[in-house]
Order: C-alpha cells, then sequence, then structure tokens
C-alpha cells in the first residue's frame, strides 16, 4: 500500500511537470545579451495575442496584438478603459513609435 502511494505520488508530480512545460512552451524567454525579451514559439505558431475575454465572448483578437478593454475588468491596480501605460525617467520624452 505504500508502495502504491509512492508511485501515485511520483506519477501526479510528472503530470504536473508536464502540464506546466505545455502551458509555458509557447513563450520562449532570452534572458541573454544586453536585450531580455520573449517571443512566441515558431513550433507552436500564434497568429495573434488578445487581452481581454475574447474566448468567452465567442470573438477572436483582429490584429496581431488586440487588447479589448470592454472585456478586460477593472483591476485594483488600474481603472475600467486603461489598456496602455509607459513609464519613463522624469524629464525625459518618451518616444512613441509606429512604423510602416
Amino acid at each position: 500500500m505504500k508502495i502504491k502511494k509512492q508511485i501515485n505520488k511520483y506519477a501526479t508530480m510528472v503530470v504536473f511537470c508536464i502540464i506546466i512545460q505545455l502551458a509555458n512552451a509557447q513563450w520562449l524567454p532570452f534572458p541573454t545579451g544586453p536585450n531580455f525579451f520573449g517571443q512566441t514559439d515558431p513550433a507552436l505558431p500564434t497568429e495573434s495575442i488578445g487581452i481581454g475575454d475574447f474566448n468567452g465572448n465567442a470573438a477572436v483578437p483582429l490584429s496581431a496584438l488586440h487588447i479589448n478593454s470592454n472585456w478586460l475588468p477593472a483591476s485594483l491596480n488600474f481603472g475600467a478603459g486603461e489598456v496602455f501605460r509607459t513609464d519613463c525617467p522624469n524629464g525625459v520624452t518618451p518616444p512613441r513609435r509606429v512604423c510602416k
């Protein structure tokens, strides 16, 4: 009986490790060099990223990055409708660039 419990414990740990790997496998972190960034995994092509409850509203993102505040409830950290924010050092005007 004790061996069966240990086998179940290890099997559960393996399953959790596999689930965690699958959940994080869509993003590849690159923590090397002067720039730290992440990108989507080319093996699992992500066509778009939607922030907000797209799935619950039977919708899809309409661009590569679509933030829909209609489906993004306010939190303790931000109010409804606040979808983008940049902070920079005092006295510096942050550039906003849209490249074609």
